[in-house]
């Protein structure tokens, strides 16, 4: 998306809380190719737009070797070297990758059978968010997942 198609969206939402350089900064964001965006705006019980906008980026990447990879060399790189630029993250950040784990355990039924469960946990989501027109502290939310079912790895 290029920069008129973010300020088109902000004019059709009525939201009017930023400056040319947030609209640069969200569409150097929006070049990055995660799994997906989620843009995220406060609106009030009255209706009226907040001046808080923020936009949520999601991994792609599931298993652990995946989005180590992708830490490495892929677009959670890219997402951090942004943070980096803008002063919303440190080097260290690159770790956050090496917390990503996924197990396996059998665990017996009340049957008495022995089933696998499946434990996996990773970083999903990054957001970076405005003020007012000026980023404030970005966030890394991570998924812990279990379950009996292997399709989430």
């Amino acid at each position: 998306m290029d920069r008129h198609g973010i300020k088109d969206i902000f004019d059709k939402v009525g939201f009017t809380a930023f400056d040319q350089t947030m609209i640069s900064q969200i569409t150097e964001v929006l070049r990055i190719e995660p799994a997906g965006f989620d843009y995220q705006f406060d609106i009030y019980p009255d209706g009226t737009m907040g001046k808080i906008f923020s936009i949520e980026i999601m991994l792609k990447e599931r298993s652990e070797k995946s989005i180590r990879k992708s830490f490495e060399k892929g677009a959670a790189l890219q997402i951090l070297d942004l943070m980096r630029k803008y002063g919303l993250a440190e080097e260290k950040s690159r770790l956050l990758g090496e917390f990503t784990f996924e197990r396996s355990v059998p665990v017996e039924l009340k049957d008495g059978s022995l089933a696998p469960f499946h434990l996996g946990f990773r970083p999903k989501w990054f957001k970076i968010r405005w003020d007012n027109t000026k980023l404030v502290p970005a966030k890394c939310y991570f998924l812990l997942q279990a379950a009996f079912e292997e399709t989430f790895f």
